[in-house]
């Protein structure tokens, strides 16, 4: 790793992100430039991953900001201010933690294909493959046939037989 990286101090860098400090103004305050940070979160997976869980932290102290924020008495000249902040903050813990604080939104896709329009842009020849390897009946199916006789008769049962039975 490069001397600025091995430099950076991790801990207290990380300890202002869970305390709510944006990353510009936690490098600012370790004297490290942007580009050092960039490079070790793509050097350093322990690093990356501690900084996921900081920003996770982050996002609760975002809440907790909206919570605080809630409870306070305000004027009706400060409530389009405070409603600019609310906003923001939750932003930004839906940012940190979408997974707890992003809303969650249902999204309802239909998909209509039209497999006779597909298959008229294949060959022939590879329309009949594939006609061929998705028809259920394509292959025979193995099965016993018994032929069957009325207990009275002696002729077994056919479809004519059934038919002049029925209109004698």
């Amino acid at each position: 790793m490069g001397e600025f990286i091995k430099k950076f101090p991790k801990e207290e860098f990380l300890e202002l992100i869970s305390n709510g400090m944006l990353e510009n103004e936690a490098l600012e305050i370790v004297k490290m430039p942007k580009a050092t940070f960039i490079q070790l979160q793509l050097k350093d997976v322990d690093f990356k991953e501690a900084l996921e869980r900081a920003k996770k932290e982050r996002a609760d102290h975002w809440f907790s900001d909206i919570a605080k924020s809630v409870r306070k008495d305000i004027d009706k000249d400060q409530v389009a201010a405070e409603k600019l902040k609310f906003e923001q903050r939750k932003y930004l813990a839906a940012i940190d933690n979408p997974d707890k604080y992003a809303e969650k939104s249902k999204k309802e896709i239909d998909v209509n294909v039209n497999i006779f329009q597909e298959m008229k842009e294949l060959p022939v020849q590879e329309a009949r493959k594939l006609l061929q390897s998705v028809d259920p009946f394509n292959t025979p199916i193995p099965a016993d046939f018994k032929t069957v006789t009325p207990q009275n008769e002696q002729e077994p049962l056919s479809a004519e037989n059934e038919i002049s039975d029925i209109f004698s």
